[in-house]
């Protein structure tokens, strides 16, 4: 409740005529928003009221918890996550010793689905929190928790492309090592589980990832002032259904409004993948060089964008300007334009510096 710094988790136990000898049970807090975990797991022991055996042990008795190998497990063991969306599985060691750092193997292969292999890096990526020591491959990697720690994060960022594809999937398994288990069934503090059933805590996760329609922009013709329009294009990987893709001139030295003219949004058809933007240059009288325009899309509702910006050039149609020297001394940063020949191309001359 509001202000509760603090609550009781009860056990009710069962008084069965059972002789069982004491039986640990362990809980585990599990990760979500809004908080964090500083120490996951608890043990408490349930004593048996029902005397001794009735017979002599047949073997040595188990091992205390601390000195059993840690259990490492996974979860949620199935998620869905869309290209330019995020995910992630939680990675838990409980039980046995936890107090030293542990490095812990993964290896990645086809999913539960049977779908085909999502690739690392070419189709997801992992992240983990920041200062944890983890390497990554297309066939699996290391992780590794610090001293203490019980929980870890282990991110999936599936990539944005440009290919039409079916759901694609992989499957995150937690590989045994020598000093840790991977997985467990029934109690995983090594008890018997009692009358109440038994838990489990799995040792793979699988990742199924879908696509996503993506757009993305090209600079695809340059403009001239009195002449030939820019086009800019943009593409999606499917035609199916009607979207629309804003978009903005973030840069260049050209000025919207001055130089050229546009509007701020294409819309495509169902059925339609490429749409043009036109950039229509302002014929003025102002002798200014090329110049450029750069357009950046804007994320929208529907698609995801895989190359967001392109740039195309303004070439100037006012002549040239010659530029002339001071009289007792060299001009400093001063630009010379020269004559251009008939036919030629215009473009911006450099800045010429002349010696003092």
């Amino acid at each position: 409740a509001a202000g509760q710094s603090s609550a009781a988790l009860v056990f009710d136990t069962i008084d069965d005529a059972f002789i069982e000898g004491t039986e640990p049970v362990l809980v585990v807090l599990t990760g979500a928003p809004g908080y964090t975990i500083t120490n996951g797991t608890a043990i408490v022991d349930l004593e048996d009221n029902d005397g001794g055996t009735t017979s002599p042990p047949t073997g040595p008795p188990p091992p205390p918890t601390s000195h059993l190998p840690p259990l490492v497990w996974v979860s949620p063991v199935s998620q869905t996550v869309a290209e330019g969306g995020s995910g992630g599985i939680w990675l838990y060691r409980t039980s046995g010793d936890t107090s030293e750092a542990l490095t812990v193997d993964l290896a990645f292969g086809v999913d539960g689905f049977a779908d085909p292999l999502a690739t690392w890096f070419d189709d997801y990526r992992l992240t983990v929190p920041v200062g944890t020591a983890a390497s990554f491959g297309t066939a699996g990697g290391t992780v590794a928790f610090a001293a203490n720690q019980t929980s870890l994060f282990l991110g999936i960022q599936p990539q944005i492309d440009t290919l039409l594809e079916e759901t694609e999937g992989v499957r995150i398994t937690v590989v045994g090592g020598s000093t840790y288990q991977a997985g467990f069934e029934g109690s995983p503090a090594g008890g018997s589980g009692g009358s109440g059933g038994s838990s489990s805590g799995s040792a793979t996760a699988d990742i199924r990832i879908t696509d996503v329609m993506t757009v993305w922009i090209t600079g695809d013709q340059d403009a001239s002032e009195g002449g030939a329009s820019g086009i800019f294009t943009v593409r999606r990987t499917s035609g199916l259904g009607e979207i629309t893709v804003s978009y903005s001139a973030l840069g260049g030295t050209a000025t919207q409004g001055i130089d050229y003219t546009s509007t701020g949004a294409v819309t495509f058809a169902d059925g339609e993948m490429t749409r043009a933007i036109t950039i229509q240059p302002v014929d003025d009288t102002v002798i200014e060089g090329t110049e450029s325009v750069l357009v950046a899309l804007a994320s929208g509702s529907g698609y995801a964008i895989s190359s967001d910006t392109a740039s195309i050039r303004i070439y100037d149609n006012d002549g040239s300007q010659s530029v002339s020297h001071c009289a007792a001394r060299p001009c400093q940063d001063s630009r010379r334009f020269q004559p251009l020949v008939a036919g030629a191309v215009r473009t911006r001359h450099a800045l010429d510096r002349e010696p003092q």
